[in-house]
C-alpha cells in the first residue's frame, strides 16, 4: 500500500511539474508574440515589415482557438486579441466598401476570400458583436457559388453555421461529403483537385476544415469524423508537415470540447511464436517503440521433417488508430528477389536511343549505344522525402557525372554502382525519371534492384527485380 501511494505520489509530481512547464511556455511564447505586434494592432511577415491582414487573421485565428481550448478568455491574450481586432476591423471595411462599389458597376461573382472568411470565422469563435460588413460578408456567403474548393466550402458551413443559417451550413456539408472517398486503412478523404495543395501545407488545411465542419454542424455523425482524422493522423505517418500551423491545425482537428481524442491507451502486446516480446520504453507522446529481434529463418523441425515457421501476433485492445511494420533482414542471391510493392510501385526500362530517336529493346545493345533508363513510380498517397536507388548493369556508364537538382522535382546523384534520386515531396500518382548512359563494355551484365522508399516512413517502399544485358562489340544491329 505504501509502494503505491509513492508511486502516485511520484505521478502527481510528474504532471505539475508539465503542468508548469506547459504554462511557462505558453506565457514564453505569448509574450514573444506581443513583441512583434505592431502599434496599430497588426503583424507582419517580418519584423519592420508593413502590417499584413493575412498575417494579423492567423494569428488572430490561432489565439481565439486557444482561448476556446482553454475554457475561458485568457487575460494574457486579451489586449493583444483587441489590438488586433482593431486593426482587422478597420481593413474589413476598406474591403467590403471596395466589393460595394464594384457591385454597383456590375460586377458579378463577388465574394469574400478566405482571409475575410477567416475573420468572420474568429469574429464568431470570440462571441463580439455583429457588424454590417460582417452581415454583407454572410449574405455573399450564403449565395452558395459554385466555385468553391473543399477548405471554402467547410469554412462557409462553419461560418453560416455560428451565423444561425443552420440550413445553407447543411447543405454546403452535405455538398462536402459528396466529395470524399473511403478506404479502410486511410479513412475519408478528399481526391479531388478542389481540394487543393496550399504552399507547402499538403492538403492539411482542407482536411482541418472539412473535420470542423462536421464536429460543429453534424456532431453526432461521428463515424465520418472519426475517419477524416484517422485520414489526418495517416498523412502524419508520411509527411513531415513542415510548417507549425500544419501541426497547431492538426491538434485543433484532434481536439473535442477541449478535450484530447487521441489516447494512446494500453500498449499493445507484441508474441513471436507465443513468447511475449520484450519492449523498450515508448517514446513519450507517440507510443513509439523499435526492437530487434534474431530469428533462424532456415532450420527444420527434425521429427517432422518440416521448415520451422516464425509467427509474430499483435494484440491490442485499445479503441483508435494504431501502426506498425515488420522488417526482414536477410541475405538473397540477387537473381531471386522478385518485384514486391507496399504504398509505392516501380517500374524500370531500358531503351537504346537511335539515331532517329526512336526507342527499342534495350535486352541486347552494343558498345557505343546510348540507353536510357526510364523509372515509373506510382505513389498510392502523398510522400515526403523519397529515395529512388537504381542498381545498374556495370556495362553503364552515365553520360552526365554532376549531381544536381532536376526539372522533374528531384535531385539526381550518380555513384560508381548505382544512380540515386532524391524527392522531397512526392504527391499521389505517377512519376517518370529517365538518365541516359552509354553502353561502354561487351560482355553479359545484372543488374541490381531498383527501390523507391520513402525515408520517412520506410515502411513504404517498391521494389523491381534485376535484369540482364547482353552487349555485344560488333557493327551489326540487334
Amino acid at each position: 500500500m505504501e509502494a503505491k501511494n509513492e508511486s502516485e505520489q511520484k505521478q502527481m509530481l510528474v504532471r505539475f511539474f508539465d503542468d508548469n512547464q506547459i504554462k511557462y511556455n505558453l506565457l514564453s511564447a505569448i509574450e514573444g508574440l506581443e513583441r512583434l505586434q505592431n502599434p496599430d494592432g497588426s503583424f507582419s511577415w517580418w519584423k519592420g515589415m508593413k502590417g499584413s491582414f493575412y498575417m494579423t487573421v492567423e494569428v488572430v485565428k490561432t489565439l481565439t482557438r486557444l482561448n476556446v481550448l482553454m475554457g475561458n478568455d485568457d487575460e494574457e491574450t486579451a489586449d493583444m486579441l483587441h489590438s488586433a481586432f482593431a486593426f482587422l476591423d478597420k481593413e474589413v471595411a476598406e474591403r467590403v466598401a471596395e466589393m460595394k462599389r464594384l457591385q454597383r458597376k456590375g460586377y458579378k461573382n463577388i465574394f469574400p476570400s478566405d482571409a475575410l472568411c477567416d475573420y468572420l470565422y474568429s469574429n464568431a469563435l470570440a462571441k463580439r458583436k455583429t457588424t454590417a460588413d460582417i452581415t454583407y460578408l454572410i449574405d455573399l456567403l450564403a449565395k452558395k457559388p459554385v466555385d468553391l474548393t473543399i477548405y471554402g466550402k467547410a469554412n462557409t458551413a462553419v461560418i453560416l453555421q455560428q451565423y444561425k443559417q443552420v440550413q445553407k451550413a447543411k447543405e454546403y456539408l452535405q455538398s462536402i461529403k459528396e466529395y470524399t472517398v473511403y478506404k479502410e486503412e486511410m479513412g475519408r478523404y478528399f481526391d479531388t483537385r478542389k481540394a487543393y495543395y496550399s504552399w507547402f501545407d499538403y492538403k492539411i488545411p482542407t482536411q482541418v476544415a472539412a473535420i470542423e465542419s462536421f464536429k460543429m454542424i453534424a456532431p453526432t455523425d461521428k463515424q465520418t469524423i472519426e475517419d477524416l482524422q484517422r485520414w489526418l493522423l495517416q498523412s502524419k505517418r508520411t509527411q513531415a508537415w513542415g510548417t507549425p500551423v500544419n501541426s497547431v491545425n492538426a491538434i485543433w482537428a484532434f481536439m473535442n470540447s477541449a478535450q484530447w481524442t487521441m489516447d494512446n491507451g494500453e500498449a499493445s502486446v507484441l508474441k513471436l511464436d507465443g513468447k511475449v516480446m520484450e519492449l523498450p520504453k515508448a517514446t513519450a507522446g507517440l507510443g513509439y517503440v523499435k526492437t530487434t529481434q534474431a530469428v533462424a529463418v532456415n532450420s527444420r523441425n527434425e521429427s517432422k521433417g518440416k521448415q520451422v515457421a516464425n509467427t509474430l501476433t499483435i494484440e491490442k485492445t485499445s479503441s483508435g488508430t494504431s501502426w506498425g511494420a515488420v522488417y526482414a533482414q536477410f541475405f538473397q542471391p540477387v537473381t531471386e528477389i522478385k518485384a514486391s510493392n507496399a504504398g509505392l510501385t516501380v517500374k524500370r526500362e531500358l531503351f537504346v536511343r537511335n539515331s532517329n530517336g526512336s526507342p527499342k529493346d534495350a535486352v541486347q545493345a552494343k558498345v557505343g549505344d546510348k540507353v536510357v533508363v526510364r523509372i515509373t513510380i506510382v505513389a498510392d498517397r502523398d510522400y515526403d522525402f523519397v529515395q529512388v536507388s537504381d542498381k545498374r548493369p556495370a556495362c553503364l556508364e552515365p553520360v552526365s557525372q554532376t549531381s544536381g537538382y532536376q526539372y522533374g522535382g528531384y535531385y539526381i546523384a550518380p555513384k560508381d554502382y548505382s544512380t540515386n534520386y532524391y524527392f522531397d515531396m512526392m504527391p499521389k500518382g505517377t512519376h517518370v525519371v529517365e538518365t541516359e548512359y552509354f553502353v561502354n563494355r561487351e560482355g553479359v551484365y545484372q543488374s541490381g534492384t531498383c527501390t523507391a522508399q520513402c525515408a520517412y516512413a520506410p515502411e513504404y517502399i517498391g521494389r523491381e527485380g534485376a535484369i540482364k544485358v547482353k552487349v555485344n562489340n560488333n557493327n551489326a544491329p540487334n
